[in-house]
């Protein structure tokens, strides 16, 4: 996950463009849009996960990195929305901050699906694509 993670930084930053960028130059446009389409396909999304992912990738084709870094600085501010459920939710403290140090592993289909999505999140293709931009 590392090489490739900085392989793509690499690749922004000696060609001056994004891993979308350097597709188009290359590759047909229907080859383009196929790969960027992939970043959404799977899983069980919904339509308006579907709708958002077409208007991000639009967004990045069409914007500049720095107009398109800005609209994500300003989407970002929905992340506060995980400091409100915490302050809603009813945490047992003292076994959630004891399970920061003493995990408990249960092997159950819940359990996996977790591992699963934690794993899939750190490596999923966006991320590569992303990491060129930061290059940049």
């Amino acid at each position: 996950m590392v090489a490739i993670q900085q392989i793509a930084a690499e690749i922004g930053r000696i060609t001056g463009a994004g891993i979308a960028r350097n597709l188009k130059r290359h590759y047909p446009r229907p080859l383009l849009w196929t790969m960027v389409s992939l970043l959404l396909i799977g899983g069980n999304g919904a339509l308006y996960t579907l709708l958002f992912g077409i208007l991000c990738i639009v967004l990045e084709v069409s914007l500049s990195y720095p107009r398109y870094a800005s609209i994500l600085k300003w989407t970002k501010l929905s992340l506060f929305t995980y400091v409100g459920v915490v302050m809603v939710a009813k945490v047992p403290w003292a076994h959630a901050l004891r399970s920061l140090v003493v995990p408990e592993l249960q092997f159950n289909a819940a359990y996996a699906t977790a591992f699963v999505a934690i794993l899939g999140t750190t490596i999923s293709p966006y991320l590569f694509f992303w990491q060129a931009g930061q290059a940049i």
